[in-house]
């Protein structure tokens, strides 16, 4: 199984609102049903940044997870701005790197 962790930081958007914990999780469940767990969230660093954790239920092929991927970076539901706020790290317990996107 893969985990998703989106990383926002707050600070670089224009109206940052804590809902996008639920809304980005339900977003992207309509748009890839019954491949994804809500995975929580949490706080980290001293900014703080919200990290958002989505578990990829099923085996994804590379292809999947690009969709994923641009899925996350077209999210607008809280502003044009989240795509410049966010980094994703991909987690997979078959390989022992976090890839993370955009490359830092």
């Amino acid at each position: 199984m893969n985990q998703l962790i989106v990383s926002v930081d707050p600070s670089r958007m224009e109206n940052p609102d804590l809902d996008m914990r639920y809304d980005l999780f339900d977003f992207l469940d309509e748009l890839f049903p019954d491949m994804l767990q809500d995975g929580g969230y949490d706080y980290a660093g001293t900014q703080p940044l919200l990290l958002i954790f989505i578990e990829i239920s099923k085996e994804s092929p590379r292809l999947q997870l690009d969709s994923l991927l641009e899925a996350i970076q077209s999210y607008q539901r809280f502003g044009a701005d989240f795509k410049n706020a966010i980094q994703v790290f991909i987690d997979s317990v078959d390989s022992d790197p976090v890839n993370s996107y955009p490359d830092s």
